[in-house]
């Protein structure tokens, strides 16, 4: 069976940061959403560096989440990526899916 993954926001700093790798430490695979580009790629360099999982880095402004801009096909593609995975290991959609936001 494939690793679960996790989707968490604000992981370069404070409780994010350590939220992500505390489930990077248990062996999930996760997809990093942040506003700052640099400390974004230096948080996924970290976490690949200690505890070898596979992770995706998306810029993006979670302020704008219901606004005309918030619409993004970044987020959304790597989403859909999250529930292609789940399929793709028979275990189902959504099944030990966290989603932490």
């Amino acid at each position: 069976m494939g690793r679960c993954q996790a989707v968490v926001t604000g992981p370069t700093s404070g409780i994010g940061r350590s939220v992500a790798l505390e489930l990077a430490r248990r062996g999930l695979n996760l997809v990093l959403l942040d506003l700052d580009a640099a400390n974004l790629q230096e948080t996924s360099d970290v976490i690949t560096s200690r505890h070898g999982v596979k992770r995706r880095t998306v810029v993006f402004d979670l302020s704008l989440v219901g606004t005309p801009q918030g619409v993004d096909r970044h987020i959304i593609f790597y989403l859909a990526m999250l529930v292609r995975v789940r399929r793709a290991t028979g275990t189902g959609i959504g099944d030990r899916l966290p989603l932490i936001l």
